[in-house]
């Protein structure tokens, strides 16, 4: 096995096992070391500034000392009791505010044996400061993390979305365009072999073993206009199917997500006659893209059930590639279904 490989390996089991590999442990220890280490030495400043004591051996042991026992203890053991305990949370903060009062009660000859002159009230106001730092500190990275780890969950769905997408894009639409290609043989096999080559270029972005994201403009219009050259041969000769773009061909956009409106359009506009009339007006620019798009419906008021098919996916893809620089709507207006679909 390659090293790389090796620690990969190793990463995934330490994951399966819900432990953290070695170097992480000891990078997080060194790093608590460190900042109790800075504590300590703040607080032994602030004394030493505020009396006339000079600093000696003993002076630093006795404030290493209360930085372990006055400090880190209590914070760890309030955040070990909290995460621990298996109960509602209020009677989890009552367990901790018991600890807390214990704690100050056995602090206070510690304090006293050490030379500082600290009350009950005293000790009580600084364990509740102490536990409210740490129990603040500790659920708010806690939250971080969980808000970490479910954005990396969303990333995983909508990249598991996208190849759904092609998945169901290829299927219905292969059976399609051979119904298609099946047709012309019969009838015209002279317009046979262009149409063949259509078919394969189309194809080809949709049989990737993992399907980009992104993709050139001219990539998505060229399956477009090849896929609306099938649909007009299989559709009622007064269908029409008018398609304009404009800005840089050159530009990215979300790959297929055009394609499976315009495909939605063509399959469920179709009136009783098989006849539709569709209007699409894609422009492209450096800073996203905007998609009009028609479908005049036959002599429904409604969108035929089939017509939402895929308007969901494509909302989440937009707010996952374009989150709040996005606008998408797709819903009846009057005698036509209207689809707006802007990014920035």
């Amino acid at each position: 096995m390659k090293p790389a490989q090796s620690a990969k390996a190793g990463s995934a089991s330490h994951a399966a096992r819900g432990t953290l590999p070695l170097p992480v442990i000891a990078g997080r220890i060194a790093l608590h070391a460190l900042a109790w280490c800075a504590w300590c030495l703040l607080l032994l400043w602030v004394d030493l500034e505020q009396s006339s004591d000079r600093l000696s051996l003993r002076v630093f042991i006795d404030y290493v000392a209360l930085t372990l026992i006055g400090f880190a203890l209590p914070w760890y053991g309030c955040i070990a009791l909290f995460r621990r305990l298996r109960a509602s949370l209020p009677m989890r903060l009552l367990a901790v505010a018991i600890m807390a009062v214990a704690w100050s009660v056995c602090l206070l000859p510690i304090s006293r044996a050490m030379g500082l002159r600290a009350t009950f009230l005293e000790s009580i106001t600084d364990m509740a400061f102490v536990t409210a730092i740490a129990l603040g500190s500790s659920e708010t990275l806690r939250g971080l993390r969980a808000r970490r780890r479910i954005a990396r969950l969303e990333q995983l769905r909508i990249a598991a979305e996208q190849q759904l997408l092609g998945a169901q894009l290829a299927p219905h639409t292969l059976f399609n365009l051979l119904n298609t290609l099946y047709a012309v043989s019969l009838t015209r096999p002279a317009e046979l072999a262009p149409l063949v080559q259509d078919l394969a270029n189309m194809m080809t972005p949709l049989t990737v073993e993992r399907p980009a994201e992104l993709h050139s403009a001219a990539e998505e219009w060229r399956f477009i206009e090849a896929y609306r050259r099938f649909a007009l041969i299989r559709l009622d000769p007064h269908s029409t199917i008018e398609l304009a773009f404009e800005g840089d061909p050159g530009n990215a956009i979300p790959a297929f997500l055009t394609a499976t409106l315009f495909e939605n359009a063509v399959k469920h506009g179709m009136d009783s006659a098989g006849k539709v009339d569709i209007d699409v007006n894609l422009n492209v620019h450096a800073q996203g893209f905007l998609l009009r798009m028609s479908n005049r419906l036959s002599d429904v008021r409604n969108a035929p059930p089939g017509m939402l098919a895929g308007v969901d996916l494509v909302r989440r893809r937009l707010q996952y590639l374009y989150p709040y620089r996005h606008r998408f709507e797709a819903a009846p207006q009057g005698r036509s279904f209207e689809v707006l679909m802007e990014a920035w």
